[in-house]
């Protein structure tokens, strides 16, 4: 029995690690939240989607569209920074790491016209003077050098390349990457394309609708839409992958000495839970992302009904004369 068991357990163990390994470790983060609303989580998925009904002669139709773009082109900013004993030495200093870096950029594919350099700050920098006197110290501040920071923009189309910067920024003591700007060409074409597949969308309801006698009227209706952009910079998250300690460890006596966590970021698209149509839905590198929300209002037309037709009967009477002819007589 101790040995069915012990299957048993290993078995949904395995199940749990294969799960796991599938959905990413960002699930160790989210173990204590999932714990919590575990209840109310199961059961707001296990409800069915309630279907709403607007006024008896109004038709409302809510399309909701979502598109991922891949970007035409892309901005990198390095930050450097440099100090010297003087301005001269500085400046001199911060020209051969950027110029040295920009060399190998060029190297890549990068045209001169696709790099900036845009300077930052340039300040003095103090350091502190002990002055002992009989029965104290003081500190005074006395100028010791000069930091200067420029920041180096560099425009690219192919995501690419951006790892052979990093690595040729490296190479001269440039670590900081502050940001990556992604660019669409045409935002307005993309929106339209949206826009179409939502209008589309809408006929096709309305074909349904027809088919349970439902008439709108096409004549007379209501438009509204929405439309926004976001940006992969926009949709970066953090988190910390760590296990958390044993019972066992903490109530040993002693004190326990808590390492240092790493955390990580990883870009999260906008979900697609609650979009009735989704344009190119597999991207393997982050997108911009395009939603458009259409709403329109029909008046529907009431049902036509027969109306009952009153029959009149009139009566007429003829003469017929001696000769043989028929004439109506009028008879008031």
């Amino acid at each position: 029995m101790k040995t069915i068991l012990f299957s048993i357990l290993l078995f949904f163990s395995c199940t749990g690690l294969l799960q796991a390994q599938i959905s990413g470790n960002i699930n160790y983060q989210n173990a204590n939240v999932q714990r919590q609303d575990l209840a109310i989580r199961n059961l707001n998925e296990s409800r069915v989607p309630v279907a709403q009904l607007q006024g008896k002669d109004m038709l409302v139709l809510d399309i909701k569209g979502l598109m991922n773009a891949k970007a035409d082109s892309y901005l990198a900013i390095f930050n450097v920074i440099q100090l010297g004993e003087t301005a001269a030495e500085a400046e001199k200093l911060i020209s051969d790491r950027i110029g040295a870096f920009l060399n190998a950029a060029r190297e890549v594919g990068v045209a001169e016209e696709q790099i900036h350099i845009d300077m930052v700050s340039f300040v003095p920098v103090y350091e502190y003077e002990v002055e002992k006197k009989l029965f104290s110290k003081s500190y005074n501040e006395i100028p010791k050098g000069f930091e200067m920071q420029k920041n180096v923009h560099i425009l690219f189309e192919d995501s690419k390349v951006l790892d052979r910067l990093v690595t040729a920024a490296a190479q001269q003591e440039i670590y900081d990457l502050i940001k990556v700007d992604y660019f669409v060409e045409d935002n307005e074409a993309n929106i339209n394309q949206l826009r179409e597949a939502c209008i589309a969308q809408v006929k096709e309801r309305l074909k349904a609708y027809a088919g349970l006698g439902m008439l709108a009227d096409t004549v007379y209706r209501i438009v509204a839409e929405a439309s926004r952009v976001f940006y992969p910079i926009e949709r970066y998250r953090t988190y910390e992958s760590f296990s958390s300690p044993s019972i066992q460890a903490l109530s040993k006596k002693g004190d326990v000495s808590q390492a240092p966590k790493p955390k990580t970021m990883y870009y999260e698209m906008l979900p697609y839970n609650d979009y009735d149509i989704i344009l190119n839905p597999s991207m393997l590198e982050p997108a911009v992302q395009y939603t458009f929300n259409l709403k329109v209002q029909y008046f529907l037309e009431p049902p036509i009904r027969e109306v009952p037709k009153e029959i009149v009967r009139q009566k007429e009477f003829i003469w017929i004369t001696p000769e043989g002819e028929v004439r109506p007589l009028k008879i008031d």
